[in-house]
């Protein structure tokens, strides 16, 4: 049976940035409690690692963030997560003397800023993601004027009234079928200024299995459902290689080994958020399947 690990793999940049700022502000302030609001990132894991280091999160996906931040005791520190953050909630921090970490992807942030940039300049910005997730619910708190396309539902051209809006994009979609929402705002706004921000590792990540040679009859995306990259990486492996069967694992558990039986070529990815020790026994669990 072979074996492509396919490259990259592990946390990308801004995952291990975000880790790095929630364990700078333990240091900075062993005595005081270190909240996290919201997933600093996609994978509950690390999350399970940083809490054994005293680094907690506050995580409800039924309240609003506001709640959670107004549950942080006086004088704590708040860790923003990586997806961004409704600049509101600095406020809620500044009035209780809470000290603020930001662990803003650096894409993200840039992202934000190109937004705000248009806004300025009296631009509508059509953002194109999933309105649950919650780098688009930070998007679309900049301004009335971001308007969110929807990539699971019509998106109503009437709302623009700018002759040359701005198109911005959540930064881990599906580049498949992102390709086919441009088209469709291009038909029907030829003038939009489409800004494609895919970030460079979802986009590496996508493509590697996009590549895969057309022998490749399995492959296993290393990951958790909540992860938006993970997701799409699934959905890419489907789309691109219809026959091969895809499955998502978040650890060595869940491997069923019946499912390598007779098959010939196996291809290993990873979700940018799953750390490296979980890939690697996935891969070594894999290596000593005998098919």
């Amino acid at each position: 049976m072979k074996i492509s690990v396919l490259k990259p793999i592990g946390f990308c940049g801004g995952v291990r940035n975000a880790i790095n700022i929630a364990k700078k502000a333990r240091a900075d302030f062993p005595r005081k409690r270190v909240i996290i609001v919201g997933l600093l990132v996609s994978n509950s894991q690390v999350i399970e690692e940083l809490a054994k280091e005293g680094i907690e999160t506050f995580y409800d996906p039924k309240l609003p963030n506001e709640k959670l931040v107004s549950a942080i005791p006086y004088g704590a520190c708040c860790v923003f997560p990586c997806y961004g953050h409704d600049e509101k909630l600095e406020e809620i921090c500044h009035r209780r003397g809470i000290r603020i970490y930001d662990a803003i992807c650096p894409k993200v942030k840039t992202n934000i800023n190109k937004i705000k940039g248009e806004i300025m300049r009296g631009h509508q910005v059509i953002y194109v993601g999933e309105h649950r997730h919650d780098e688009t619910k930070t998007a679309l708190s900049i301004s009335k004027d971001v308007l969110l396309y929807d990539i699971n539902q019509r998106f109503d051209y009437l709302d623009v009234i700018d002759f040359s809006p701005c198109v911005v994009n959540q930064s881990t979609l599906n580049v498949l079928n992102l390709t086919n929402i441009h088209q469709d705002i291009y038909s029907c706004l030829p003038n939009a200024r489409i800004e494609e921000e895919i970030c460079s590792t979802t986009r590496l990540r996508q493509q590697a299995i996009i590549d895969l040679d057309p022998s490749v009859d399995l492959i296993v995306i290393v990951g958790e459902e909540i992860s938006c990259d993970t997701a799409k990486l699934f959905e890419i492996a489907k789309i691109s290689h219809p026959t091969a069967t895809s499955i998502l694992v978040s650890k060595e558990s869940d491997i069923d080994d019946s499912l390598f039986i007779d098959k010939k070529h196996v291809a290993i990815t990873s979700g940018s958020a799953t750390p490296l020790a979980i890939i690697e026994t996935v891969i070594s669990h894999i290596r000593n399947i005998k098919n």
